[in-house]
Order: structure tokens, then sequence, then C-alpha cells
């Protein structure tokens, strides 16, 4: 959860199926966590997406996956 490109993260990369970044952590370190992230073939998750901006932001940066408020609330199961 919430990949922020550090070495022991990094490591384990080749067997991440998905990787979740905090749409936060693109502000400070950008197109670097996209890149690494991405390397081995895992699917990128956009969290903490809280804004119609950031969908948007988002889904150019190439996110396949989104999760947060602007898609709408948290629910438990027993709701789906």
């Amino acid at each position: 959860d919430d990949f922020s490109a550090t070495d022991d993260q990094i490591a384990m990369l080749p067997h991440a199926d998905f990787v979740k970044i905090d749409c936060r952590d693109l502000l400070v370190q950008g197109e670097r966590l996209l890149e690494i992230g991405g390397r081995y073939g895992a699917r990128l998750i956009a969290e903490r997406v809280e804004t119609p901006e950031l969908v948007s932001y988002c889904a150019k940066l190439g996110f396949g996956l989104l999760q947060g408020d602007a898609l709408g609330p948290a629910v438990t199961m027993p709701l789906l």
C-alpha cells in the first residue's frame, strides 16, 4: 500500500500485480513513481483521488485504476 519508491518497495516490484500510488505523492515525486511503479508490468492504482480534476490528471498519466471520494463514497460490502 502507498508505493513511495523506497529501496525495499522497489525490491518487491517483480512480485507485485498492483501498485498503489497516493495522488499526494505525485505532486512531490511525479512521473518517477509511475515509471518505477510500472516497470515490471504491475497495474497502477491512483489512491486518494478526491476531485474531478484529479480523475482527469490520473487518467492522463496512465493510471488504469482509481480509488477515492471523487468516484463516490466508501461503502461496506452489504451495500454493494
